[in-house]
């Protein structure tokens, strides 16, 4: 049997998938603990929600992608505008 790592979508620790306490939330989101998945039911339908669900805790990469689109620029024109605020 192999062991795979998986990187906690809240606290962002590693850790491998044969834990005891690791935790995957139906929304595709795996976690360290039950503590970083802070789960709770839905109101009774099926399976419970996470954190990352209920929008309490936002990836990087998720904010990072609603910008880009909220003021409607490419990642590469962000490259551009943080290489000239820093002087690159």
């Amino acid at each position: 049997m192999s062991v795979d790592y998986y990187t906690c979508s809240h606290c962002g620790r590693n850790f491998p998938d044969v834990s005891r306490d690791a935790t995957w939330c139906d929304c595709g989101e795996h976690f360290c603990s039950p503590i970083c998945a802070n789960k709770e039911d839905d109101g009774g339908n099926d399976g419970a929600t996470c954190c990352i669900c209920r929008l309490e805790v936002i990836k990087d990469t998720d904010l990072l992608s609603f910008l880009f689109g909220h003021f409607k620029i490419t990642r590469k024109e962000a490259i551009e505008l943080y290489r000239a605020y820093y002087g690159e």
